[in-house]
């Protein structure tokens, strides 16, 4: 097994609340270098759940870990930025799952109108997409994007709000950034440019 390769984005010290909006030049920094990078976004900015920790206790509050990306998760992140067509052959329990929504996420909040159809084999399976998502945005830094139903006050980024099957990203200026959860069929994604 290989282990994850530490980024130069993890070296950052994490924001606690209380400094989020006062420490603006980094926030700018930290906003910049997402904007530029998915390798930088996910290095700072997306948490998984501890696949260990929900075995042992799929209750525990310490299932959040940051998202560590393998050399090879990297290379795949290149590869979706290099490559329009891409069919992935893969295994259980490599990560890509979580990889593929942090790129669409990724897309969402820093390209406004950005449409994602995510296709499943069932319903079931198109909500555990919704939630995984959702999941990635709740513990997502408040510099980057906050809960459209409780942001701060001074808040002018990004908002998102969920539903059963979508997410939309709320963009200031009003263009919405959204990702559909499917069920596949013969018309699954039609109606969207996505």
């Amino acid at each position: 097994m290989t282990v994850p390769r530490k980024s130069k984005y993890t070296q950052a010290k994490p924001m606690t609340p209380d400094l989020e909006f006062k420490r603006a030049k980094q926030v700018a920094a930290y906003r910049q270098a997402c904007r530029h990078s998915v390798e930088a976004f996910v290095d700072l900015c997306v948490k998984i759940e501890d696949p260990d920790a929900i075995a042992k206790n799929p209750e525990a509050p310490d299932i959040v870990i940051p998202f560590e990306l393998w050399p090879e998760q990297r290379e795949i992140l290149q590869n979706f930025e290099d490559e329009r067509l891409l069919i992935v052959l893969k295994a259980r329990q490599l990560g890509l799952t979580w990889l593929t929504l942090a790129y669409c996420l990724w897309h969402m909040i820093f390209k406004p109108g950005f449409t994602v159809v995510g296709l499943s084999r069932g319903e079931d399976e198109a909500k555990e997409l919704i939630r995984r998502l959702k999941f990635i945005l709740e513990n997502a830094p408040k510099w980057l994007i906050q809960p459209a139903k409780d942001k701060h006050p001074d808040w002018t980024g990004p908002t998102w709000d969920d539903q059963v099957l979508n997410i939309k990203i709320l963009h200031p200026g009003g263009s919405t950034a959204r990702f559909l959860g499917e069920a596949a069929s013969k018309d699954s994604g039609r109606s969207f440019t996505a």
